[in-house]
């Protein structure tokens, strides 16, 4: 949703609020048939993952839209590794939904752990971890 809103504002600040507002009316409507066709079946869960398919949607059609006016991006390769560790991420999580821990807790371990993944896939470096320390000690 994040990465939707952003993108949105980028959309719109570029005098594209037709479009910007074109496309969140389709995903209305698309969160509307996803809720009504997964909830009734998974419940909470269907509700999550409609929304969860709507906001990727969203992401990624407003990235396209911003992409044929700025056309410099994330590379596809960073794309792949941050959606491999998410999936991997998500594996965890859906193994650990029995688990008698608090939600803090499982939040904080999978918090690590996608860190973690990303350190290792090249995703993140030394460097990125410097500017967080630097962030984290002015606030």
């Amino acid at each position: 949703m994040t990465i939707f809103a952003v993108l949105n504002t980028i959309l719109q600040s570029r005098n594209r609020m037709t479009t910007s507002f074109v496309l969140m009316s389709a995903l209305v409507v698309l969160d509307v048939f996803a809720n009504a066709i997964l909830v009734p079946r998974w419940h909470l869960q269907g509700a999550a993952l409609a929304t969860t398919i709507v906001a990727a949607v969203g992401a990624g059609g407003s990235a396209l839209l911003v992409y044929r006016d700025i056309p410099a991006f994330v590379s596809l390769l960073s794309l792949l590794r941050m959606a491999g560790v998410a999936g991997l991420v998500f594996v965890v999580s859906s193994a650990l939904h029995n688990l008698e821990v608090h939600v803090f807790v499982k939040c904080a371990g999978l918090s690590g752990l996608y860190f973690l993944l990303l350190w290792l896939s090249g995703e993140i470096d030394e460097g990125d971890f410097g500017r967080l320390r630097a962030a984290l000690s002015r606030a």
